[in-house]
């Protein structure tokens, strides 16, 4: 099998790129921008609800058969105590300790503890 010289570049380039990625990646999971501090519940694309602690910018859904990303493009659907869902755009929000519930006549704080 010939490899042209091109083809080893493009192979070399990839694989240096690999290493890079995976702690580009690891550096962006622990920044703590853009995150609910405490307890929250939080309902996943597909309607699962999990309850997620501390501080969280990511959250995979608990459900062994979903395992869908809850945070989706900055936006995250936190659920107040009485199930209302609340769409939270944290793009503009670096820590999220607290949110009141924008349904109707609701008004409940949505953060658990």
């Amino acid at each position: 099998m010939e490899i042209s010289r091109r083809g080893a570049l493009y192979v070399a380039v990839s694989v240096g790129l690999v290493p890079i990625t995976g702690k580009l990646q690891l550096a962006l999971a622990d920044d703590k921008r853009h995150a609910l501090i405490g307890e929250w519940r939080v309902r996943c694309p597909k309607g699962h609800i999990d309850t997620v602690t501390g501080g969280t910018k990511q959250h995979e859904c608990d459900d062994q058969k979903c395992r869908m990303q809850c945070f989706v493009g900055g936006k995250v659907t936190v659920m107040c105590p009485k199930d209302h869902p609340n769409e939270v755009d944290l793009s503009n929000v670096d820590l999220l300790e607290t949110y009141t519930c924008k349904s109707e006549k609701c008004g409940t704080e949505c953060r658990v503890k």
